[in-house]
């Protein structure tokens, strides 16, 4: 199954948006519509890595938009998959929260190729750790170092995808992540 989709892990709090340049396709998730305090498997697509992580939960502590986000868990991995990209340069962009007493590492990841335990190949991987944020590339490519992250403040997280160059995302990090 050849599918676009996106691969959360851990415990920090976003919302999330993709957009084409080209074309009129767009998805958009501010986790505003699910009922707080529910999880968020089987809402609006979301579905667990491989549908055996442990599930996220929508709260409404701290939102980027009101009412609620999503706080993942310590193990959970989120996955929306996504099919149809045919082309054209595509940019997703995320609100990422993550609190002063982190501990571990949080992911947010892009895959080309997905299936729940089956084939799998990374875009791009940005990993959120010892108070940096890294990029760390994708399966075919290394990625471009780190940089200091806000932490206690929602901090946005841009990638660009142009399809027309091939599978691979745009580094965040070579644009410089706001720190």
């Amino acid at each position: 199954m050849h599918a676009r989709f996106l691969r959360f892990t851990c415990i920090f709090i976003f919302t999330c948006a993709i957009a084409s340049r080209t074309a009129q396709s767009q998805w958009s998730e501010n986790f505003d519509d699910y009922p707080t305090g529910s999880t968020i498997v089987g809402q609006g697509g979301w579905e667990a890595w491989d549908l055996a992580a442990l599930d996220a939960d929508v709260v409404d502590d701290v939102a980027s938009s009101e009412p609620n986000s999503l706080r993942l868990r310590p193990d959970s991995d989120m996955v929306v998959v996504f099919s149809g990209f045919k082309g054209g340069v595509w940019k997703v962009r995320t609100m990422v929260y993550i609190p002063s007493d982190h501990r571990g590492e949080t992911w947010f990841i892009l895959l080309n190729l997905y299936a729940h335990g089956g084939n799998k190949n990374w875009s791009t991987q940005v990993c959120f750790r010892n108070g940096r944020v890294e990029s760390l590339g994708g399966s075919d490519f290394a990625g471009s170092g780190s940089l200091p992250w806000i932490a206690d403040a929602w901090v946005p997280l841009e990638l660009i995808r142009d399809r027309s160059r091939g599978e691979r995302a745009d580094d965040p990090l070579r644009r410089g992540i706001p720190r």
